[in-house]
């Protein structure tokens, strides 16, 4: 009798080992790039679970070559139950183009942890702003910055009705 407890203590501590990760790919146009969003995902944890996201780039991939944008704050940590997963990911994402006709990658982040490392600065979400070249049009700025009105006014960026579309697998 005692060994079959065993055996079904340890049927149940292998159901709940971590599943096989997955990687979705989620595609962007914007002008004569495509964005593409690598997602690594546990699928044996929720969608809410804050460890469910393993690891994620952003590749923008055109006629010259492909690039892949830097990380934000979306290294790999691991929770005081020794789980890792990622800090923040990207969420959603748009292209937006400016009054002078350059476009740009709008990155939605979401934060995947409930602030146990502070790695969010108390922030469930913030955007962030890319040229089609990689580079961080709003580099230095806090997530919610009161500097991105001034920002997107510069650039002639309007903000106000557009539609995010997913950069994470839709399980």
């Amino acid at each position: 009798m005692m060994r079959v407890g065993c055996s079904v203590l340890l049927l149940l501590a292998c159901s709940q080992a971590v599943a096989k990760p997955v990687t979705g790919v989620a595609r962007l146009a914007c002008a004569d790039v495509q964005g593409i969003a690598h997602s690594v995902y546990d699928p044996g944890q929720s969608p809410d679970d804050d460890m469910v996201w393993l690891q994620q780039n952003i590749e923008i991939r055109g006629k010259s070559g492909s690039l892949t944008l830097p990380s934000e704050r979306g290294q790999t940590t691991v929770d005081k139950a020794g789980k890792a997963g990622l800090s923040a990911f990207v969420a959603s994402w748009a292209c937006v183009q400016g009054s002078n006709g350059a476009h740009y990658l709008w990155l939605d982040y979401g934060c995947a942890r409930d602030q146990l490392d502070g790695v969010c600065h108390g922030e469930k979400e913030w955007l962030r702003l890319f040229s089609l070249d990689g580079r961080k049009m709003d580099a230095g700025y806090m997530p919610q910055d009161p500097r991105y009105e001034d920002l997107y006014r510069k650039l002639g960026v309007k903000t106000e009705s557009v539609q995010m579309e997913s950069a994470v697998p839709l399980r």
